[in-house]
This record gives C-alpha cells, sequence and structure tokens, in this order.
C-alpha cells in the first residue's frame, strides 16, 4: 500500500465540497459497482448545466438541459 490509495476519491470530496462552497450547486459520491462517482442533486442539474454550458461543443449541446 502507498500514500496515494484512496485518493481519487478523497479528489472527488474535494470536488463536491467546492462545487457547493463556490457554485452552490450541490453533488455526493456514489459508488457504482467498483467505482465512485460523482452525482449531482436533481434541484442543482440546471444550475450546473448554464456553469459548463458556454465549454461545451455545440455538436454535444443537445445533451444539455434546457
Amino acid at each position: 500500500m502507498d500514500n496515494t490509495e484512496g485518493s481519487l476519491t478523497e479528489e472527488q470530496e474535494k470536488l463536491c465540497l467546492l462545487l457547493k462552497e463556490q457554485q452552490g450547486i450541490l453533488a455526493s459520491l456514489n459508488k457504482d459497482k467498483t467505482y465512485w462517482r460523482i452525482r449531482l442533486k436533481k434541484e442543482s442539474m440546471l444550475k450546473f448545466m448554464d456553469l459548463i454550458r458556454k465549454h461545451v461543443l455545440p455538436s454535444f449541446s443537445y445533451k444539455l438541459l434546457s
């Protein structure tokens, strides 16, 4: 074992905290089989979409919520 074990999860937790503190976006970690994933809370989805919209390529804009 080394000191990097769990670092990905720690980074994901930090990102969730930053999203909440800096943007007011609520997120949590969710384990899907073997991997941890960041899940945005339903009430934060539109705010997140508005935040990233200008960075999404036009060919992928159909994936964004209105």
